[in-house]
């Protein structure tokens, strides 16, 4: 062998890559869609631009890793991005205990959260970790670039769970010391505002968990309560109005603002007379207690539902009548003084007269009243007696044939002509009908009844008709075991839409009449005429 040949073995055999080896390679090309690049004696290997989060310039020098020598086409394949994945990997646990700032892109966003790239790896951060705002549309995040702490790192999956909240957190001064001693009602603490949303702020009161200050516990006076007034960072001092503890030891705290100064709602008793009637604004219709949370004066007030009105008010009822923001008259009944949920007392319908006490003496049971529909729900709907006075319709009392569709039909608003059936003055009840105020058309309609029925479609199992009884009319079925003997009576011999039965009612069920055929001498005649020899001899037969 020449020196030559020796040289050139040496050479080539210090360039045969392994599988998985990492090494350096030139680019030597750069487009749109690929980068390619020397790896060595002018062996190219091409990489993807998809790899690369910011694409290299000729003459560059990057790491690859080489993971075939042959591709099936003599070309080597060779990776990048595997590169990058392995040595950021490598660096993730250090950056957790370091609590190391980095930049992560929002890429995708997911019901419980966003995906997000944090260089070449993919990361996961929860709604909740997005903002120290409240966020209700996450669609402007997208694409977004934003500073996150790495909370933790799925060495399974390889995934990152990041947070910016925590960024931000950081960035004030982190959180406030952890308490020594359990959270006692009525104690002092002092707190951090890092996160805010239209409903109040979320606080660091350094219990290892963040607490809610509710937007009604940040000023007596609710019209003063803006939650623009706060900033991310700031430092409130805060009474402790309510703490549950769980069996497992963990406390749900309720913080306020205003219970600083306790100056205001003691004014506030002197200042509102048991008995005296004033105006309240409504703030709020609590869904579970039916109840209205008030502001008088700018001082909080309850009106129990059942002060509401002299009439019972469904959550259909309240919130078709009372409105935020309305004004209503009110009278003082009294003071809620427990510590934390203060509250003047009051009562709505004390301002008016009770018109139960002439309800029997107005309105009878049977009377036909035209009168305008109040709500409307899926089972019920109400309807204006007098005043605050309502009856109750319940959905089978709306018409005759098929209730459940014609409620549908009836929105609020609406005039509607009602039968009182029931006037119960100590329950506060009165009940109607819609339907009752018409003929009952299944009135008198029993087994063994003799029918007329029309033809509407036939099915696999049954035959559909409809029977007029009293101008309306009235669903029916002819079982298909019935079938093939009202065939034969016919002078076609099968049945067809449109065609009329003589047939008789077997029993009546959820408002359908279910038929089977008359057997009486009257409707066998009816099938057929005297021109049809089969018909002849089939009434023939039968009349043997």
């Amino acid at each position: 062998m020449t020196n030559f040949e020796k040289l050139l073995d040496e050479q080539l055999s210090t360039l045969c890559f392994k599988p998985n080896e990492i090494v350096e390679a030139a680019v030597v090309e750069v487009d749109r869609h690929k980068v390619l690049v020397d790896v060595g004696l002018h062996t190219t290997g091409e990489l993807k631009i998809t790899e690369f989060m910011v694409p290299p310039s000729v003459g560059d020098y990057i790491q690859v890793v080489v993971d075939e020598l042959d591709d099936g086409e003599g070309n080597l394949k060779i990776s990048h991005n595997e590169v990058m994945v392995k040595q950021q990997l490598d660096d993730v646990q250090s950056l957790v205990e370091n609590k190391t700032t980095v930049d992560a892109k929002v890429v995708e966003i997911r019901k419980a959260g966003l995906i997000v790239n944090v260089g070449y790896l993919t990361g996961f951060m929860p709604k909740r970790q997005a903002s120290i705002e409240y966020v209700e549309d996450f669609t402007s995040f997208l694409n977004q670039v934003f500073k996150v702490k790495i909370l933790s790192h799925d060495q399974i999956h390889e995934n990152l769970i990041v947070s910016h909240k925590q960024y931000l957190i950081d960035e004030i001064g982190g959180e406030i010391a952890r308490l020594e001693a359990p959270v006692e009602v009525g104690g002092v603490y002092e707190g951090k505002v890092t996160g805010i949303a239209p409903f109040g702020l979320f606080v660091d009161i350094g219990s290892h968990s963040t607490v809610l200050l509710h937007i009604t516990d940040i000023n007596w006076d609710l019209t003063k309560a803006v939650i623009e007034d706060f900033k991310f960072g700031d430092i409130l001092s805060l009474r402790a109005k309510s703490v549950v503890t769980s069996d497992n030891g963990s406390q749900r705290i309720c913080m306020s603002l205003k219970h600083m100064d306790m100056s205001p709602w003691e004014k506030a008793k002197d200042d509102f007379v048991i008995g005296e009637r004033f105006k309240a604004t409504i703030y709020k219709i609590e869904e579970e207690t039916g109840n209205l949370i008030v502001s008088i004066n700018g001082i909080p007030g309850v009106v129990e539902n059942k002060d509401v009105s002299w009439t019972r008010m469904t959550n259909s009822n309240l919130n078709n009548v009372f409105k935020r923001g309305q004004e209503i008259d009110v009278v003082v009944k009294g003071f809620e003084n427990k510590m934390g949920f203060e509250s003047i007392v009051l009562s709505h319908k004390g301002c008016q007269s009770n018109p139960w006490e002439s309800i029997n003496e107005k309105f009878k049971v049977g009377q036909v009243l035209d009168t305008v529909v109040t709500s409307v729900s899926e089972k019920m709907l109400f309807v204006k007696v007098e005043g605050d006075v309502e009856a109750i319709v319940h959905v089978r009392e709306v018409d005759w044939i098929n209730p459940f569709e014609a409620i549908k039909s009836i929105s609020s608003g609406d005039n509607v002509r009602v039968k009182l059936m029931e006037i119960d003055s100590s329950e506060r009840k009165v009940s109607a009908s819609i339907c009752r105020t018409t003929e009952d058309p299944y009135k008198g309609i029993v087994a063994g009844t003799k029918v007329l029925a029309k033809v509407e479609s036939i099915r696999v199992n049954s035959v559909h008709l409809s029977v007029l009884r009293k101008g309306k009319k009235l669903e029916a079925t002819l079982p298909a075991r019935y079938v093939n003997t009202v065939s034969r009576w016919l002078p076609s011999g099968e049945i067809e839409v449109g065609c009329e039965l003589n047939l008789e009612v077997s029993m009546i069920m959820s408002g359908i009449l279910y038929l089977k055929p008359d057997n009486s001498e009257r409707a066998q005649s009816s099938f057929g005429t005297g021109d049809n020899p089969f018909a002849e001899a089939i009434k023939a037969a039968l009349k043997f």
